[in-house]
């Protein structure tokens, strides 16, 4: 499991032990170690290791609280490793069960927080209000600027704040075909058409933080709200390769590490054909920040997944 994590954040990592079978098997004396980067620093005091989730053989979990107090970083990646343990008498040191990283992309990083910041963004056709200071480059149109601004290429409607300035193009902009001279056009298509400047150009709707946020939210799926169309793929648990049709599969559930349980009567699981299935869950089901989801079926391998939600 890989993805990119806030600092603070707990991370999951599910990960399945398996005999040289293929069959789902218990980890044995299982210990986990974490590496930044190609460090040689091992990070051991902050993960918990359960293994055989919930009775479940085979289905471990490792969570992982991504402190700065536990040693870690931003914009940092990490991988974990099993430093010790066997499956089936067999050693699985050095076996790699999850990666992810820390605000390594704009979706992860808190805007907005003291000391927080972006150094590019790149938001096509957005409505938004910027307080405070911007130092850099600023591309496209802009509806008004209120401060001193150190340069402008392109268009801009209004400053106020500005330095009187002088010259030629001071004496141009002011003389009978100016500024005064524009204005007084506008100002009759204004009355003529009905419109206003503000109806002309928009009203900005939301700052930035909310844009940011309406993005990474995107990219997730919702807290108590169903989500369709999960799939899922069945082998045989004899060779481990040979797609299960005509399976009936068993799906439970557990809610934030809760104990596993059935889905609820309004969730399906149904067959797709070629050994893919399709499931769903309804709101019920997706009622936590992580949802565990165990598959079961007569004649296949046990399959499990986790699902992250957003607000």
């Amino acid at each position: 499991m890989s993805g990119d994590y806030q600092l603070e954040d707990t991370v999951y990592l599910p990960f399945t032990t398996r005999a040289l079978t293929g069959i789902p098997t218990v980890l044995v004396s299982g210990v986990v170690e974490i590496y930044e980067d190609a460090s040689l620093t091992q990070i051991t005091a902050a993960e918990t290791l359960t293994v055989s989730l919930d009775s479940v053989v085979g289905f471990n979990m490792c969570s992982v609280v991504a402190t700065a107090a536990n040693g870690f970083g931003t914009g940092q990646s990490y991988t974990a490793i099993l430093s010790a343990g066997t499956v089936d008498s067999v050693s699985v040191v050095g076996e790699v069960i999850g990666q992810f990283t820390v605000e390594m992309s704009a979706a992860a990083i808190r805007v907005g927080a003291a000391g927080a910041g972006l150094t590019a963004i790149n938001l096509p056709d957005q409505t938004m209000n910027i307080t405070g200071n911007v130092t850099g480059n600023v591309s496209g149109s802009v509806g008004s600027v209120t401060g001193a601004v150190g340069s402008v290429t392109g268009a801009v409607g209004s400053v106020t704040g500005h330095t009187a300035q002088t010259g030629d193009t001071y004496a141009l902009a002011n003389g009978a075909t100016g500024f005064a001279a524009i204005d007084t056009v506008v100002d009759a298509v204004l009355v003529d058409t009905g419109t206003t400047i503000p109806g002309l150009i928009g009203t900005p709707a939301a700052d930035l933080a909310a844009d940011i946020a309406a993005i990474a939210a995107d990219q997730k799926p919702k807290v108590n709200t169903a989500l369709n169309n999960i799939a899922i793929y069945l082998v045989s648990s004899t060779d481990h390769v040979t797609p299960v049709t005509g399976a009936s599969p068993t799906v439970t559930i557990s809610q934030d590490g809760g104990a596993f349980g059935a889905i609820d009567g309004s969730s399906s699981i149904t067959e797709v054909g070629s050994g893919w299935y399709k499931l769903n869950l309804a709101a019920a089901d997706m009622n936590a920040a992580v949802v565990y989801i165990n598959v079961a079926a007569t004649g296949a391998d046990a399959l499990g997944l986790t699902i992250s939600t957003v607000d």
